[in-house]
């Protein structure tokens, strides 16, 4: 089961980034960033794993994105969650990558917004939570992500124990109480 979960997971992460509805939006928005979004611990994303790799000095590069996703460059922000997802120019840290992803999604970015449904879909990095999970998606998906709603659709049905009408309900509040308390969460397409 724990199987069909992560290669729906690594599906649904893979269609991410394929399925905008707004083709030819750069991807980057470095050269006029937005005022940095708090990126402090919420019990939502709060990691729960502890082991992170020993600290490597990090590369001239990777310190220049910090400093673009610090400036509040979203997608600067989203590389970096990957790369200490992943352990790739960065230490693999799961705290790291939940804090520049969250990071991320703050911002706008429609593919961290998946990231983090899918963190708290399977339960790995923070506590698993279905509710969280599909608000997460549910953003993704309002924000433009078309495969979020793939995403959004098997966190509903296709988990562990499928979500009971008042969990979507909680759900679908939450994603609404997060929209209106952050409206960066959904950036304007033109």
């Amino acid at each position: 089961m724990k199987t069909l979960m992560m290669m729906l997971l690594a599906l649904g992460l893979c269609l991410v980034g394929c399925g905008k509805k707004e083709e030819g939006k750069p991807q980057s928005n470095a050269k006029t960033p937005s005022p940095t979004t708090s990126t402090k611990s919420d019990p939502q994303t709060e990691p729960t794993d502890t082991d992170a790799e020993e600290e490597k000095p990090l590369s001239e590069s990777t310190k220049l994105l910090i400093a673009q996703a610090e400036k509040g460059d979203a997608d600067a922000a989203k590389k970096l969650g990957d790369m200490y997802y992943l352990g790739m120019n960065a230490p693999k840290d799961g705290k790291e990558s939940v804090k520049w992803h969250r990071k991320a999604a703050d911002g706008g970015n429609d593919m961290a917004q998946a990231t983090l449904a899918g963190y708290f879909y399977m339960g790995d990095i923070v506590k698993q939570d279905p509710v969280t999970a599909w608000a997460w998606a549910n953003i993704a998906f309002e924000n433009g992500n078309i495969a979020a709603e793939f995403l959004r659709d098997g966190i509903r049905e296709k988990g562990t124990t499928p979500m009971t009408a008042e969990q979507i309900a909680k759900a679908k509040a939450l994603s609404k109480e997060m929209i209106k308390k952050n409206p960066k969460l959904i950036q304007k397409k033109e």
